[in-house]
């Protein structure tokens, strides 16, 4: 089991791409946002009807933000759940320092 100590989110230029989760101890493990919400709604029906409301993920992020949404909480039970403890090892990446 994994904790996520800091979730991120990752921006591209057309919007919110990613989340990356800090492990702690230099560990980090990066989230699809897509994936993300897909599996989050299918598990809870209350955020799916919350989430018609917006046209796309930015949208759904930018206010979950403001409401004070626990990002890193449902990561980590995404991460837990979605993958194996041997996945995990292999998609967990450090930051080569300089």
């Amino acid at each position: 089991m994994v904790k996520v100590k800091k979730a991120t989110l990752i921006y591209d230029n057309i919007g919110i791409d990613a989340i990356t989760c800090d492990l702690g101890n230099n560990r980090f493990f990066d989230i699809e946002i897509s994936e993300f919400y897909f599996t989050l709604l299918d598990t809870d029906k209350n955020l799916l009807s919350y989430s018609k409301k917006f046209e796309n993920w930015d949208e759904l992020t930018n206010d979950l933000l403001t409401l004070g949404f626990p990002f890193e909480y449902y990561c980590e039970e995404y991460i837990n759940t979605q993958f194996t403890d041997l996945e995990i090892e292999e998609f967990t990446y450090q930051y080569q320092q300089l």
